[in-house]
C-alpha cells in the first residue's frame, strides 16, 4: 500500500525548503523540528522524527499556514539589533563582546514556548532586557533638545516614569508568573502549599484575598520594584539614588511653638519613587518638569524643590531632589549591567551558545504586523464588526 505524501515548505531565516511528508504525520505550532543548515544558514534537511541532537540543530514551529502547508521555523538566536540596542545605553560601562556573550547566555536559556509565544518572551530575561534597552533608548530620544521642547513641562515627568518602569522589569524574578498562572502551575505548588498555610480564615472571600497577598509578596509589581533597588543595585548605587531624595516633614503645635522637622527614611524614599511610578500610570498624575535644565546661575549639584503639600492644618511635607533626572538614567544603566553580570556569572561556560544573527524577513527589527495594513472592505468582508 502506497502511503499518501503531502508537500510542506520549511521556511527558516532567509531559506525554505521543500519537504514530503507522511500524511500521518501532523504538524503544530510548537513542535519540534530538527534541521541541518550550511555555512550560510540555509536550509538542508528537516526530520521531524529523529532525537539525535547531535546531529541536528533544533527549532521549534513557530508558525503553520495550514492551507498553504507553509511552516515557518525559529530557533535560539541572538538577533544583532539587540545587541547593538542594549549596548548603546551602557557602553561606558562594559564591552560590546561581553554584551554579545551575555546575551547569547540569555538566549541559551529560552524555553521553546517563548520562541512563538509572545508572552513566554516577554516574560523571559531576554525579553526584560530588551524592553528595558528600548525605554532608555526612547528616553534619549526624548532628551534631544527638539523633542523636549516638543514635550514641553511634561518631558521630565514622562522620561522619570519610563526609567522607574524599569525597576520592576529588572526586579522580577527569572520565573515571574501571573496570578492565574501562578495558581495552576505545577512548579509553583509548593508555593501555593505555603501561602495556604498561613490563611486561618473560613470565608472564601477573605481566603482568596489573602491568598493573593502572597502571591504579591513573591511576584508584586511593588516587590519588583523594592527588589530591584535592595537586590540588583549595589549598594553604593542605592545610597546614591536615595541620597538625591529628600524628604521633609514639619509640624507646627501653635502659632507660638517652634516647627518639629523630621526627614524621611531609606524606606519612605523608596515608597516615594514608587509612588510616582505608580500615580503615573492609574491617576494620570505627575510634577512639571524643566526638560531636564537648571537655569542660569543655579550651582549644578543644587536640590530642586519637588512637591510641597500640605497634609494636614499642621503638619506640611517638602521633597527636593537632586540631580533628576540624569541620576535615574544612570541607575538603570547600572542596574542593567549588573543584572547581566548576574546572568554572566550564574550560566556555566558552555561549548555551544546560540549565534548573533540578522534579523530575517519575518523578524524586521523595528517592525511588527502592526505595520501590515489590510483594506476596509477586505476586513470587513473575511473579519465583519461583532457587536454583541
Amino acid at each position: 500500500m502506497v502511503r499518501k505524501m503531502i508537500k510542506y515548505t520549511f521556511k527558516f531565516r532567509d531559506s525554505s525548503l521543500v519537504v514530503e511528508l507522511n500524511c500521518n504525520i501532523k504538524i503544530a505550532v510548537g513542535d519540534v523540528v530538527n534541521i541541518v543548515v550550511n555555512s550560510k544558514d540555509q536550509l538542508l534537511k528537516v526530520d521531524m522524527t529523529s532525537y539525535d541532537n547531535k546531529r541536528y540543530d533544533q527549532c521549534v514551529v513557530a508558525e503553520y499556514y495550514w492551507q498553504t502547508k507553509v511552516v515557518e521555523l525559529r530557533q535560539r538566536v541572538v538577533y544583532e539589533p539587540h545587541v547593538n540596542l542594549v549596548y548603546k545605553p551602557i557602553k561606558e560601562y562594559v564591552s560590546k563582546d561581553f554584551v554579545e556573550n551575555t546575551l547569547r547566555k540569555v538566549a541559551l536559556e529560552f524555553k521553546m514556548r517563548a520562541l512563538y509565544i509572545e508572552g513566554d518572551y516577554c516574560k523571559s530575561n531576554m525579553g526584560r532586557i530588551v524592553a528595558v534597552a528600548e525605554r532608555l533608548e526612547l528616553v534619549a530620544r526624548m532628551n534631544k533638545k527638539e523633542v523636549a521642547m516638543n514635550l514641553g513641562f511634561q518631558q521630565e515627568a514622562l522620561c522619570i516614569y519610563l526609567l522607574l518602569t524599569c525597576f520592576d522589569l529588572l526586579g522580577q524574578p527569572d520565573d515571574w508568573l501571573t496570578f492565574e498562572s501562578w495558581l495552576s502551575s505545577s512548579n509553583k505548588e509548593h508555593e501555593r502549599m505555603e501561602a495556604l498555610r498561613k490563611i486561618k480564615s473560613s470565608d472564601i472571600i477573605e481566603g482568596s484575598k489573602l491568598l493573593y497577598l502572597e502571591y504579591q509578596k513573591i511576584y508584586g509589581v511593588k516587590n519588583a520594584f523594592f527588589r530591584f533597588i535592595r537586590e540588583v543595585l549595589s549598594d553604593d548605587m542605592r545610597y546614591e539614588l536615595l541620597d538625591s531624595i529628600r524628604i521633609v516633614i514639619t509640624s507646627r503645635g501653635n502659632e507660638s511653638s517652634k516647627s518639629i522637622k523630621t526627614l524621611g527614611t531609606l524606606r519612605e524614599k523608596e515608597e516615594y519613587l514608587f509612588a510616582i511610578r505608580n500615580n503615573y500610570t492609574h491617576k494620570a498624575s505627575f510634577l512639571e518638569g524643566n526638560t531636564g535644565k537648571i537655569p542660569p546661575g543655579i550651582e549644578h549639584d543644587a536640590f530642586r524643590q519637588r512637591e510641597f503639600i500640605n497634609i494636614n492644618q499642621t503638619k506640611r511635607r517638602l521633597i527636593y531632589c537632586q540631580f533628576w533626572p540624569n541620576i535615574i538614567e544612570s541607575i538603570v544603566q547600572r542596574g542593567l549591567v549588573r543584572y547581566l553580570q548576574d546572568i554572566d556569572s550564574k550560566v556555566q561556560k558552555t561549548e555551544w551558545l546560540p549565534s548573533i544573527v540578522k534579523p530575517d524577513r519575518y523578524l524586521r527589527f523595528g517592525e511588527s504586523w502592526g505595520a501590515a495594513y489590510s483594506s476596509a472592505n477586505l476586513i470587513n468582508e473575511v473579519y465583519p464588526s461583532v457587536r454583541v
